[in-house]
């Protein structure tokens, strides 16, 4: 007997959550305002930096999964990183576009999804996602992905809320 209450994709759900408000926007005052959402985004996670490693990324091909406004984005391509930006939200990828071009900055952003990536094996020395991949259906599926797109030697930083947690009860 076929299911009357069918799950919703949840995929789309995830998309559709993300494209409706992303994340960050609570902290700008208007859709331009990048600086209030940096700001606010570094100071309530003032360790994003150390994370990172931004400062020492130049000349390397880095792959930032799940841009969102693209602050982190911004950090990479002025560190001098090779960096390629993916988010399943279009609107979050339009968002950290013009984010780049503000700034002046050439930027390689694009629609995509984690649990899918759109990129050879062992093509980037960082794959870099923060407080992302555990809003996918399929966590496991995205580490996967992020592993097989690092070069062997590379390094993932990677970052996941936990429940409860600090930052959690911030957000």
């Amino acid at each position: 007997m076929a299911n009357p209450h069918p799950t919703p994709d949840l995929k789309h759900v995830v998309r559709e959550f993300w494209n409706s408000d992303p994340c960050g926007t609570r902290y700008m005052e208007s859709v331009e305002d990048f600086d209030s959402h940096a700001r606010a985004r570094y100071s309530l996670e003032p360790y994003i930096h150390e994370f990172a490693h931004f400062s020492s990324s130049r000349g390397l091909r880095v792959l930032e999964i799940g841009v969102g406004l693209g602050a982190d984005y911004l950090e990479w391509l002025k560190a001098g990183a090779l960096a390629t930006g993916v988010d399943l939200s279009s609107t979050s990828i339009e968002r950290a576009r013009r984010r780049c071009e503000a700034a002046g900055l050439k930027h390689d952003l694009q629609i995509a999804d984690a649990e899918s990536l759109p990129f050879s094996d062992n093509s980037f020395d960082v794959v870099y996602s923060y407080g992302v991949l555990h809003h996918s259906p399929d966590t496991a599926r995205c580490f996967r992905e992020a592993l097989r797109v690092l070069k062997a030697g590379g390094t993932a930083r990677i970052m996941i809320y936990h429940h409860p947690s600090l930052t959690g009860l911030m957000l």
